[in-house]
C-alpha cells in the first residue's frame, strides 16, 4: 500500500511539474509574441508618421513634435518642415533631452535653428572616424564662464562671435563671444565633465567650432596642428551602440578655433567629420 502511495504521489508530481513547464512554456511565447507585435506596431507607426511627412499631412517643425506625434517614436531619422522646405534630420531621444542633428542633403534650406533647441548650456557632438566607428561627447563653457556665456548655436552666421570665413553654409558653435576671448586669460571648453584650457596670449577672439555642409565637397584644406588640447572633445567620446549610428550625410567637414595660441585645426587633419546636437528637454509625462 505504501508503494502504491508513493508511486501515485510521483505521479502528481511528476504531472504537476510537466503541467507548469507547458504553461511556462506557453507564457513565455505570449510574451515573445507580445513583444514582436509592440515592436510590430512601433515600426507601423513611424513608417505612418514618414508617409505622412512627406505626403504633408503633417507638418512637424523640430523633433520635439516628432516626439509629441507619438512618445513612442524612436531615434532615427525624420523630415521637419521649416518655411515650407523639407528638412531631414535625425532626431536622438535620450531621456530628459534629445538632439537635432542636420543632415548634409538640407544645405539649401532655410532653417531657424532657433526652433531646434530649448537650451544653450551643452550641445552634442557625434565623430565619424574613417574606421566607420561613431562616437559621442557633451561640450560646454568652461565651469568658470557657465554663468558668464552659454554657448552659441547659429546657420551662417556668428553674431558677437568670431567664425569662419569660408565654405558657406555651416553649422555655428561657438563658446565664448568676443567681449570675453579677447581678454589674455585661461580660455577653453569643457567636454565630458573635463575643463580644457590654454591661455590667450594675444587676445585673439576665437572661440568656436563651425560644421561645413559643403554641398559642393570643397575641400576645408588639411590645415592646423592637432594638439592635445584642440582634440580633447574627440579623444574623451565615448563609441556609441551600433543600432543609434546615423547615416554618414549626417556628418560635415570641420573647423576650430581657439585664440591666439590654442589652435586651429580642420576635420581633415584628422580625417574625422562630426555633427553637432542641438538639445532640447523632453517633458514629463
Amino acid at each position: 500500500m505504501a508503494t502504491v502511495m508513493l508511486v501515485s504521489l510521483g505521479m502528481i508530481i511528476l504531472f504537476n511539474r510537466i503541467h507548469c513547464t507547458k504553461t511556462d512554456d506557453r507564457l513565455s511565447a505570449l510574451e515573445i509574441n507580445e513583444q514582436s507585435l509592440t515592436s510590430s506596431i512601433v515600426t507601423i507607426q513611424h513608417k505612418l508618421l514618414t508617409w505622412n511627412q512627406q505626403h504633408q499631412c503633417v507638418k512637424p517643425v523640430s523633433c520635439l513634435d516628432i516626439y509629441f506625434e507619438d512618445r513612442r517614436n524612436p531615434s532615427g531619422e525624420y523630415i521637419i518642415y521649416q518655411r515650407e522646405y523639407a528638412v531631414k534630420v535625425y532626431c536622438s531621444f535620450e531621456g530628459d533631452y534629445g538632439f537635432t542633428f542636420i543632415s548634409r542633403k538640407s544645405a539649401e534650406a532655410i532653417i531657424d535653428v532657433n526652433s531646434l533647441y530649448s537650451t544653450n548650456d551643452f550641445a552634442k557632438i557625434r565623430v565619424l572616424k574613417h574606421t566607420g566607428e561613431q562616437r559621442e561627447v557633451l561640450v560646454e563653457n568652461l565651469l568658470s564662464f557657465q554663468n558668464l556665456s552659454k554657448l552659441s548655436f547659429a546657420i551662417n552666421s556668428h553674431d558677437k562671435y568670431k567664425g569662419p570665413s569660408q565654405l558657406h553654409p555651416y553649422l555655428f558653435l561657438g563658446f565664448l563671444p568676443i567681449n570675453l576671448a579677447e581678454n589674455r586669460n585661461s580660455q577653453g571648453y569643457r567636454a565630458k565633465d573635463m575643463d580644457f584650457t590654454f591661455v590667450n596670449c594675444d587676445g585673439n577672439p576665437n572661440s568656436y567650432i563651425s560644421f561645413f555642409f559643403n554641398p559642393k565637397h570643397a575641400s576645408p584644406g588639411s590645415l592646423g596642428s592637432a594638439n592635445d588640447f584642440m582634440t580633447h572633445w574627440i579623444t574623451s567620446s565615448i563609441a556609441i551602440d551600433y543600432p543609434r549610428y546615423m547615416d554618414s550625410s549626417f556628418y560635415m567637414d570641420w573647423e576650430m578655433h581657439m585664440g591666439g595660441c590654442g589652435g586651429f585645426l580642420t576635420s581633415n587633419v584628422l580625417n574625422i567629420k562630426a555633427a553637432l546636437g542641438l538639445p532640447f528637454a523632453i517633458p514629463k509625462v
